[in-house]
């Protein structure tokens, strides 16, 4: 190997990969992103406590907000009745508060206490 040929490989030991040089950015930009979904499902939480009536506050909790369609979790069969009957004037209400809000959807709270009490999800009687 003569001297060039060294100098020629030691420049090229290291050269940076595209994702080495922008992951600073992009671990930045997603970041951002989380926190402003965040914000906003902090933002829609808050607001759904303004326009819901109290009784219902105890059986809902709000899931997610994804591409304007709000999720929430309702616990009880006779507050998500109530809430389905009232979903379009709670979505009216909620569209000044939460940016971008096209839809409410409602589903069932699925209540996790009981899968973790038996490794089976079941009783655990024997």
């Amino acid at each position: 190997m003569t001297e060039q040929q060294l100098r020629q490989l030691q420049v090229n030991r290291y050269v940076p990969r595209p994702t080495e040089v922008f992951a600073g950015a992009q671990i930045s930009d997603w970041l951002a992103r989380v926190a402003r979904q965040v914000q906003q499902l902090e933002d829609a939480t808050a607001a759904w406590a303004r326009v819901a009536q109290p009784t219902w506050l105890a059986d809902t909790k709000v899931r997610s907000l994804n591409h304007g369609v709000l999720v929430i979790a309702v616990a009880s069969s006779s507050t998500m009745y109530e809430v389905r009957r009232h979903a379009g004037r709670l979505q009216r209400s909620l569209a000044p508060y939460v940016r971008g809000l096209q839809r409410l959807k409602f589903v069932p709270a699925v209540d996790r206490t009981a899968d973790e009490e038996s490794p089976g999800g079941g009783s655990a009687t024997t």
